[in-house]
């Protein structure tokens, strides 16, 4: 017999499935019982835990029967580092970022700054081969990203291609953060709150962006969480990680995985464990998470941060 561990992951493996063939799509009761032979209460009962842990989205009718359901990003993370032994999912926040062709310059620049912070961000002129097809791979973005971020200008309005973008991520139930520079939103996207933009403070703007994403969208927890870790494991200089050490206070509660990936990264990339500025914050956040971690790996951050653990 099946323990409820493994139900719960077989559930969210169908519903993986079938994110692939159709995304965003709901899969009905019947489906659960023609694949897994799953029903009545040990279907809810399963179900309504996954969608406590946001690794589901559930249609509900009265009471806590459920109609349909679909798998979130943190079911998919779930499923995909269920695949691969557990280790935490090298997958960051990935972002779309709609603008007009005449405002470029200023978004690459919130792309480089989003990136910053771990983030994964798409733009058509900067992402796309000449030789690919342009509306097949705008659509194939626009379907995968977790964060449409539409940047309102004058410009915006004239172009071709803004408007039908925003109303497939609308459409599509993506998370949605207006950047404004003189436009207010408007349309399907009239009733979300805008960012303004300082063009000469970037760095603010897309640290702001992060917040606001952390804000409204918390089924992205786990994968803000992921990208400031991996941001923080790549750092390239004494002063990133430095900046990336400070970042990693900010992540809340850790799973194991993810405490173990950023011990791993302490220990073996010199441009942490070497960075002066950084062993502040580190050593507060080491010290914060000290019960959490294991006996062997203390040892192992000790033996290289001995003069402040």
């Amino acid at each position: 017999m099946a323990s409820d561990k493994e139900i719960r992951l077989k559930i969210l493996q169908v519903l993986h499935e079938a994110n692939k063939s159709k995304p965003g799509s709901y899969s009905d009761r019947a489906v659960f019982k023609e694949k897994l032979q799953l029903e009545g209460a040990e279907l809810d009962s399963n179900i309504l835990y996954l969608e406590e842990k946001g690794y589901v989205k559930l249609l509900k009718g009265i009471g806590s029967n459920f109609f349909s359901a679909k798998i979130t990003s943190n079911g998919i993370d779930f499923v995909d580092e269920s695949a691969t032994s557990g280790d935490i999912s090298r997958r960051k926040v990935f972002v779309f970022i709609s603008y007009s062709h005449e405002n470029k310059n200023l978004a690459s620049n919130v792309k480089a700054g989003l990136e910053k912070f771990g983030f994964e961000a798409f733009l058509a002129h900067e992402d796309i081969e000449p030789s690919s097809e342009f509306q097949e791979e705008i659509l194939k973005q626009l379907v995968t990203c977790d964060v449409f971020i539409p940047i309102l200008t004058n410009e915006f309005l004239k172009s071709n291609w803004t408007d039908q973008e925003t109303g497939i991520a609308f459409t599509r139930g993506k998370v949605i953060l207006p950047l404004s520079l003189g436009l207010t939103p408007y349309g399907f996207i009239a009733r979300f709150q805008a960012l303004k933009i300082d063009e000469t403070k970037i760095s603010e703007t897309c640290e702001a962006v992060v917040k606001a994403i952390q804000s409204r969208a918390p089924d992205l927890k786990e994968k803000i969480q992921n990208s400031l870790i991996e941001n923080f494991a790549e750092s390239p200089s004494f002063l990133d990680a430095a900046s990336r050490s400070r970042a990693l206070e900010k992540c809340g509660e850790l799973s194991k995985n993810q405490l173990d990936r950023i011990i791993e990264a302490a220990v073996t990339n010199d441009q942490i464990y070497n960075s002066g500025p950084a062993r502040k914050p580190l050593t507060r956040f080491f010290k914060k998470h000290e019960n959490l971690i294991e006996p062997d790996k203390w040892a192992k951050l000790k033996g290289v941060f001995d003069s402040i653990l």
